[in-house]
């Protein structure tokens, strides 16, 4: 899906810091930052700040946020799940009222960040954590690209009638979701309860308006910056993601980052029951009323796999660091553990895809093989969840003593 850029032309710079500022963008993010930490509470200390001014906050940052989260990211960036037509207007409109860019820009410049993850080269990172979490988080929007990465990345999503059209109409969108709604509903609640039309406006435009864009845009500037810095790998280590559980309150479930970035295509974040993840559930519940459908998930064997071998990872990273040799059975066990679990693992990727191309045939005679199927499946998953259990203790054994 993602062109190769290494026809780039060698001789432009990928180090952004040589690359005029981008004042428009810096302008902006600059101002609204001054605007929201002076005016807003300027205006909470003159007129104070009500149920109704909370509850608007609240929710501008949920359906924008939300927006991000689900469509920007989800559905339009990694194709994680298809949405009816409602689902993407929705998303697209208060996405585009974070100020964080049309859909089409903002999904090209994330799949190249997954792609070259830390990379600060030709072709790079957008935002790699290579060149420092300010440049994470936000200064890599202060300048221009140098070289500017092509589209080429998005084709799919141009031909998308409502992603086109946001991209084109994405300013006037912007500004009338992201600042003339609030301060439309600020100004209309005003006149229902009797007050001054200039104050419910002015508080609507500062607080679900202004205010709100600097939360959501340092919420969603943090999954770049903090969730690269700090946190768990339990999935992979060879990249800079981490899983931060604050930066999933902030960003509705976008902080299991170690995990996203290892498994991309999932629709969920947050991938246990007890992970804050509201986007997940919101994408799950529509699709009970068909307006989502196609949601992809990882297998919980691949899953579990994944965190195996990274404890491997870390218990030669923690023999290394000890300088000593595990006895000649401790290896010789580990070993039988690795090929016990990889053939296991094999096999059960053969049944499993032997059974989801059966599954497709609705012929009478092929349901006695689907229910053999079914019980092999059975037995092998609780294979390889005992051998899993066995690899833990086995490994604390054995770290107990470095």
């Amino acid at each position: 899906m993602i062109t190769d850029l290494s026809g780039v032309d060698d001789k432009m710079e990928a180090n952004q810091t040589q690359a005029p500022i981008n004042w428009t963008t810096a302008s902006f993010l600059f101002g609204s930052l001054l605007v929201a930490i002076v005016g807003a509470p300027l205006y909470i200390w003159r007129y104070g700040v009500g149920w109704f001014d909370l509850g608007h906050f609240v929710a501008m940052v949920y359906a924008t946020g939300l927006s991000i989260t689900i469509g920007y990211h989800r559905l339009f960036t990694h194709r994680s799940f298809e949405a009816a037509r409602p689902v993407r207007l929705l998303t697209l409109l208060f996405g585009a009222a974070t100020f964080e860019a049309a859909a089409l820009g903002w999904a090209s410049e994330h799949r190249y960040h997954h792609r070259y993850t830390d990379r600060d080269g030709n072709p790079y990172d957008p935002h790699s954590i290579e060149r420092g979490f300010f440049h994470a988080h936000m200064g890599w929007l202060l300048r221009y690209r140098v070289p500017e990465l092509p589209r080429s990345n998005v084709e799919d999503l141009a031909k998308d009638p409502l992603v086109a059209w946001q991209d084109r109409w994405y300013l006037p969108i912007a500004l009338g979701m992201g600042l003339a709604l609030p301060t439309a509903v600020g100004a209309g609640y005003a006149a229902w309860q009797g007050t001054s039309i200039g104050v419910g406006a002015l508080g609507g435009f500062l607080i679900a308006g202004c205010l709100r864009i600097v939360f959501v845009q340092h919420a969603t500037f943090l999954i770049n910056s903090l969730s690269h810095t700090i946190g768990r790998q339990p999935y992979d280590t060879s990249q800079s993601s981490r899983d931060s559980a604050l930066v999933a309150v902030l960003t509705f479930g976008e902080g299991y980052h170690n995990f996203h970035h290892t498994f991309q295509a999932d629709y969920r974040n947050g991938v246990r029951f007890w992970h804050w993840d509201p986007g997940k559930w919101i994408i799950w519940t529509l699709s009970k009323v068909g307006l989502t459908w196609d949601l992809r998930r990882t297998r919980s064997e691949t899953i579990l796999m994944a965190k195996i071998r990274q404890r491997r990872l870390r218990l030669e990273e923690r023999v290394d660091a000890a300088q000593i040799d595990l006895p000649a059975q401790a290896s010789v066990l580990l070993r039988d553990l690795d090929r016990r679990l990889d053939e296991t693992y094999l096999r059960f990727r053969q049944l499993y895809s032997e059974y989801s191309k059966l599954a497709k045939d609705r012929l009478a005679e092929r349901r006695e093989r689907l229910g053999e199927l079914r019980e092999e499946l059975r037995g092998v998953r609780r294979t390889l969840r005992e051998l899993a259990r066995e690899y833990r203790v086995t490994e604390r054994r054995l770290l107990s003593g470095v």
